[in-house]
């Protein structure tokens, strides 16, 4: 829940093959290091990628925008068979 004003806490990168996702290069202090404090089963991690944020899905710009708001956030993250 960003609505308090706090960072995410992740490093991104666009998706050089699709263009339509962000790639979670780092996880730093912030709200995302809490959520996977809560729920390590579900931790987001380096090469999750974020592909919709709120409504916001294949366009980088708008959910760049998204994770700018002061609200509650829904991500989808889908991770990448390793």
């Amino acid at each position: 829940d960003k609505s308090s004003g706090g960072r995410l806490g992740i490093d991104v990168e666009p998706c050089a093959r699709t263009r339509a996702a962000m790639i979670v290069s780092e996880v730093n202090a912030g709200l995302i290091k809490d959520w996977n404090v809560l729920h390590p089963e579900m931790a987001v991690e380096p090469g999750d990628r974020l592909i919709q944020i709120n409504a916001a899905r294949g366009n980088l710009a708008q959910m760049a925008e998204e994770c700018k708001k002061n609200a509650m956030l829904s991500i989808l993250v889908i991770r990448p068979l390793r």
